[in-house]
């Protein structure tokens, strides 16, 4: 056996100092902990991850509604869906392949490869790509569907 601490990881509130838990299990990691010392790591969200999650979740509704995608069609995954709407939308890189010489692939969305303003105009390109490829926006069909759960 090790002599490791464990140290749960989980999210809870704090106020006036007191660490607050969201349900049951929050709870529970609260008592577990040692009562002489907290680790308490805070993460902020960073505008980008909004607008990221916005287009991820936009190209996942857009992949379930539209043909061609699925194992043997034009897409197999909403991955492959991104890349090429990132590419016919201009935010694409040349690569170096060893069969084609130099081609173009897509830009990664990953965390510091692109900045808020190249994330924004990316979605809105791709808003109205995908309006005039197949007709809907998926990224507002999203945004509307989480108002709706969210409002009832």
């Amino acid at each position: 056996m090790s002599d490791a601490v464990e140290r749960p990881r989980f999210a809870v509130r704090v106020e006036n100092g007191r660490l607050i838990a969201d349900g049951p299990w929050e709870q529970e990691c609260i008592d577990k902990l040692p009562k002489s010392r907290l680790i308490i790591e805070v993460h902020t969200e960073e505008p980008e991850d909004g607008v990221r999650a916005i287009f991820m979740a936009g190209i996942k509704v857009l992949f379930d509604n539209i043909d061609g995608t699925g194992p043997g069609g034009k897409w197999p995954t909403p991955r492959s869906l991104r890349r090429d709407i990132l590419k016919a939308t201009g935010f694409s890189e040349p690569i170096v392949s060893r069969v084609d010489g130099y081609k173009l692939d897509a830009r990664s969305m990953a965390r510091g490869k692109m900045d808020y303003e190249e994330l924004v105009a990316a979605l809105e390109l791709a808003r109205v790509y995908c309006l005039e490829h197949w007709g809907f926006d998926p990224f507002q069909t999203w945004q509307d569907a989480k108002d709706m759960e969210k409002h009832g």
